[in-house]
């Protein structure tokens, strides 16, 4: 889905333990969220250093040098064993999101925005005002943003695979230039219909007014009917957060902390005489993006 994995937090944990080797547990928990906030990305997080290999596999190494590839990287966390290959690979721009604008602020978001929450949450607990159950508890998905596009699949459809073409429908919407952050629920959840069905959260950029994702949602779906082996058949929904009560149940739509201030991340453009409160809201529209494909 694009997020860190348990490889990826242990060669973390375990870099912050060659850093820190004397340091206690809840120190090394705490290190690892201020070390890698302020990591300068995409400067490669190792282990040790490479060692000599046959030229023969050499290409298997990471190595943005040698590898096109490997220069579009966002967060490379390398393994330790031959053959060296970043662990985050699937690491998009909206799930590192560190975007600056005109070189005097950064907005820090998913990831990024994780640790800075984390390292929060430890500087309290040290100070005695949080325990190790708030750095543990869930955020809640849908209170981060106001637009979402529901993916919905039938039971005949093969879950695993679409799970692993998802993130090539975020990385299509990151071509929008209106599309500021397109951030995947990785929580499976069912609908009012027990149907399988996945979040996908928006963003827009400040000026983004009559926006139409039809091409992109067409175009993953084009992807997927080219690489499904079998029946596919997927619906594509917009719903607004005030209509999620309709898709999910209360208890998945409340569950987990909610996100307190955003404001941040969505600052309100100036007002003007001449447009009108509607005309300021980027227009998904629902009817042009809800379809169902079935390849055979």
């Amino acid at each position: 889905m694009g997020f860190f994995g348990g490889i990826t937090w242990a060669i973390l944990v375990a870099r912050i333990c060659q850093l820190y080797s004397n340091a206690a547990p809840s120190k090394i928990i705490q290190k690892v969220f201020f070390v890698f906030l302020t990591w300068k990305w995409p400067a490669p997080v190792v282990l040790k250093q490479f060692g000599c290999v046959d030229s023969k596999l050499g290409n298997l190494v990471w190595n943005p040098r040698k590898n096109v590839a490997d220069r579009y990287h966002l967060m490379p966390i390398l393994t330790p064993a031959f053959p060296e290959q970043n662990s985050t690979h699937n690491v998009s721009k909206s799930t590192l999101h560190i975007r600056q604008a005109k070189f005097e602020n950064f907005i820090l978001f998913d990831m990024i925005q994780e640790m800075k929450s984390a390292l929060e949450i430890c500087n309290r607990i040290q100070e005695g005002n949080a325990t190790w159950n708030d750095l543990f508890e869930e955020i809640n998905f849908f209170s981060r943003y106001k637009h979402f596009i529901a993916l919905t699949i039938n039971e005949d459809t093969n879950q695993g695979f679409f799970e692993s073409k998802i993130r090539q429908l975020v990385q299509i919407l990151e071509r929008n230039t209106q599309v500021k952050i397109a951030h995947i629920n990785p929580r499976k959840l069912k609908n009012i219909r027990n149907e399988s069905t996945w979040f996908l959260g928006l963003e827009f950029t400040e000026n983004a007014k009559n926006l139409d994702l039809t091409s992109e949602i067409e175009g993953f779906k084009r992807k997927m009917t080219l690489q499904a082996k079998g029946i596919v058949q997927l619906d594509a929904t917009y719903v607004k957060r005030s209509d999620l009560i309709k898709f999910i149940s209360v208890e998945d739509l409340k569950r987990g902390r909610f996100v307190k201030n955003k404001t941040a991340v969505n600052r309100k453009r100036p007002t003007s005489s001449r447009d009108s409160t509607e005309s300021k809201k980027p227009r998904v529209d629902s009817t042009l993006l809800k379809s169902n494909i079935v390849n055979q």
